[in-house]
């Protein structure tokens, strides 16, 4: 899935600032929550949350769009 796939090199430094502004993000926020007294490692376990909620989602979109396939196959076998 490439966003230019002519110019690899875009790619390769879109990829290279969005790892890099994500990874300010985490440690703004691992700053933030020890600034307020708790450990910076909860960043980390809202970041897995987000990734494991990121996951079930793509799981139900994926389940759902193949029911919805099987339906218009049964649909076009019932109509033939």
């Amino acid at each position: 899935m490439a966003i230019l796939p002519e110019a690899w090199f875009v790619n390769f430094i879109i990829l290279s600032v969005l790892l890099i502004l994500l990874l300010a993000y985490l440690l703004a926020t691992a700053r933030r929550l020890r600034d307020v007294g708790y450990s910076g490692w909860f960043t980390f376990l809202s970041f897995i949350l987000y990734c494991v909620g990121l996951i079930i989602l793509l799981f139900l979109v994926d389940y759902r769009m193949k029911l919805a396939t099987q339906l218009v196959v049964n649909k076009k076998r019932h109509s033939a």
